[in-house]
């Protein structure tokens, strides 16, 4: 948990020896020197930092040892001093679930299937239970505005997710889990915020029309444009993407087999990747990826095929199928992730669209191009005979969530890092979309444990990843990711399901999209809520505990998931 607060109590002396800077606290200097939990530094755990707990850390002064070494830096020294400083007063407990205790009514949840915030655990509320309550030891009648922040979504029960793992799950629920958030003091409601978490169907077009594969979503002058097989979705780019209607035009690139990967490059590129591929006989698979470029104002487009890029002929190893483009702003390099089983990333030319290292003698062929010309960065595959690691044990076929596959892979750059995300599992039964990130667009790639991608880790009997997003409400087996941003809103298109039990000629995919944000470094669909009050605001009553409850106000039988709760107090 952040909190920025006030110091309170006995003055501080610091040691001749020490020098740092104490903040005057407030939103900036949280953002300006990182600010601490706020038990971080309740070193005799009496629910306040303190003078006492300052005690405590200059007895320990200097020690290599010492659980006053709050920033683990293997002494005890000004450093954490000013950690404990930025904590000063009361505590706040167990902000992020990892513990039993600090809230009322607390219902704890740890399945990674619903990928946690903050840690392994979350607190689940459903629908007309008791709220999640703990105060937060301010007092209305101070000075300062408190916010709080939760983040919240979505979740299935034990039943359902038994469901999912057994591949039983035909359709999943249609309730809506909605957050309410208050603060109160001396049994007054002083304000809350109420937001639906459950995942929106996108309306108008999408709702009407397939979409296969995933939200691959692009901006072309005045229109947000996406495509499907026989034609093109778009909405004016003053909609919002989610809540606002789509619209279809017709005719879009039909030649294509399978998932559609557009790009804009500021080079002058602009076209749609696809392929084709034959599985019908193992010995004899073929797969292939070509694109065609695009003309005209969108969303009037004409289109043009032009000769493929990348083939393999007699195997699935490797499996030439699913490109994604992502152009790098800061480099100006385009990077086209492909791949079924494994997946591969090649640099490809932001001017013309082709492989900036193509064999020497020409071909399109995977095994004539020169060594490194492609780079592995993810896998799921059951062996060596399509591409896994050769540690794979015997009848291994994915985990408790996925099976042994993986396809429908893509690139995003945040905040100086690479994000592979990749779609897990049987299209029909139990994708997922998981992730991973690296300091370049070719790896090495590693989840939020430090799991490698491309490499089957025996302690937890699978590749490296980390979970981003299963079945959610109905929307089921979701999976080719896509990431973009507008206007600092970064936003997850993908394609999903929304009744499994019905043969694959008949299923439809549905162009899913959510916001995206960002925690600690990594992305997430939950959802940040959050509400604020002045506790010096006239007509509230002076020198009451400041509450926080938590609420499921959705529909009966819904659950909320509630994580990473954060408290500011900002002084003027």
């Amino acid at each position: 948990m952040t909190t920025t607060v006030r110091p309170r109590g006995a003055a501080v002396v610091l040691p001749a020896m020490c020098a740092f800077t104490l903040l005057h606290v407030g939103s900036a200097a949280a953002s300006t020197a990182g600010a601490a939990s706020a038990c971080t530094g309740d070193l005799n755990d009496d629910g306040r930092v303190d003078s006492a707990d300052l005690g405590i850390l200059l007895i320990g002064w200097g020690a290599g040892d010492s659980s006053a070494d709050l920033d683990d830096d293997g002494d005890v020294d000004g450093a954490d001093i000013g950690i404990m400083l930025l904590a000063w007063g009361p505590c706040f407990h167990n902000e992020g679930f990892e513990s039993d205790g600090g809230w009322s009514n607390l219902v704890i949840g740890d399945s990674e299937y619903h990928a946690p915030v903050d840690g392994d655990r979350y607190a689940v509320v459903a629908a007309g239970a008791p709220a999640l309550m703990q105060s937060l030891h301010e007092e209305t009648g101070d000075s300062g505005v408190v916010t709080v922040t939760v983040w919240a979504r979505s979740i299935y029960g034990d039943d359902l997710l038994d469901q999912v793992r057994q591949g039983t799950m035909d359709a999943g629920p249609t309730t809506r889990a909605v957050v309410e958030l208050s603060l109160s003091a001396g049994g007054l409601e002083l304000g809350s915020s109420t937001v639906d978490v459950s995942p929106a169907a996108l309306i108008g077009a999408p709702a009407e029309h397939a979409i296969d594969d995933g939200g691959n979503v692009w901006i072309d002058g005045d229109y947000r444009m996406a495509t499907g097989p026989g034609h093109l979705l778009y909405q004016p780019i003053g909609d919002d993407p989610i809540l606002d209607p789509w619209a279809r035009q017709g005719p879009g690139p039909a030649d294509f087999d399978n998932a559609f990967a557009p790009i804009v490059t500021p080079q002058g590129l602009r076209a749609i990747y696809g392929g084709f591929y034959d599985d019908t006989s193992p010995s004899d698979a073929e797969s292939f990826i070509d694109f065609v470029t695009i003309a005209g104002d969108a969303p009037d487009y004409e289109f043009t095929i032009e000769e493929p890029i990348l083939e393999h002929v007699g195997s699935e190893n490797p499996w030439v199928i699913d490109a994604h483009l992502y152009h790098d702003p800061d480099t100006q390099r385009l990077w086209m992730t492909w791949g079924g089983h494994r997946i591969w990333v090649t640099e490809l030319d932001p001017a013309d669209g082709r492989p900036v290292s193509p064999p020497v003698g020409g071909g399109i062929a995977f095994e004539d191009f020169p060594k490194g010309a492609h780079t592995p960065i993810m896998c799921f595959a059951e062996g060596p005979d399509v591409g896994g690691s050769n540690q794979v044990p015997d009848g291994w076929d994915g985990d408790v969530w996925s099976s042994g596959y993986m396809e429908g892979a893509s690139l995003y750059k945040h905040d100086g890092f690479y994000y592979a995300f990749g779609s897990y599992g049987a299209l029909d039964r139990n994708y997922t979309i998981r992730v991973g990130r690296a300091a370049s667009p070719t790896g090495p790639f590693v989840d939020k444990r430090g799991f490698e991608l491309t490499t089957f880790h025996a302690e937890i009997d699978r590749y490296g990843a980390s979970m981003l997003l299963g079945n959610d409400g109905d929307q089921l087996v979701p999976g080719h990711p896509h990431v973009w941003a507008e206007g600092g809103v970064c936003y997850l298109g993908y394609d999903y399901r929304t009744d499994l039990g019905v043969p694959e000629e008949s299923a439809a995919d549905r162009m899913g999209i959510r916001k995206l944000s960002w925690v600690d470094g990594w992305p997430t669909v939950w959802h940040p809520v959050s509400v604020a009050i002045d506790l010096s605001k006239p007509g509230i009553p002076s020198g009451e505990t400041l509450d926080l409850a938590i609420r499921n106000v959705g529909d009966a039988g819904s659950l909320l998931a509630v994580d990473h709760v954060t408290v500011t107090t900002e002084v003027n």
